[in-house]
């Protein structure tokens, strides 16, 4: 399959610890609406909570290509995401898929 047609996507699973699973939920609400209003290269960022563990967050994220998704880990907004998980241990874990969709 060629890429150069194909959206870059990912699936994200992250586990909350509980005790900062509110302001962490904010935060990534934070992190959804700087990367739909200031990248041009996001097509769709959706965020959504598990039915089973409220502690675990689904997020959907789909790009232009891998070039747009690059420039979103590298984009102040997510850094501030990073900086602020490491600074609160606030993940106990992440899963990512990455995929290519056409």
């Amino acid at each position: 399959m060629s890429t150069s047609d194909a959206a870059y996507c990912l699936n994200v699973a992250v586990k909350l610890a509980p005790a900062t699973r509110d302001a962490a939920v904010a935060r990534i609400a934070e992190l959804q609406a700087a990367t739909t209003t200031t990248e041009p290269g996001c097509v769709m960022y959706s965020l959504g909570e598990d039915t089973k563990d409220r502690n675990t967050l689904h997020l959907q994220e789909r790009y232009v290509d891998e070039a747009a998704f690059k420039a979103h880990i590298g984009s102040p907004h997510f850094a501030a995401w990073q900086e602020w998980v490491k600074a609160n241990d606030a993940v106990f874990d992440t899963t990512f898929v990455f995929f290519w969709d056409r």
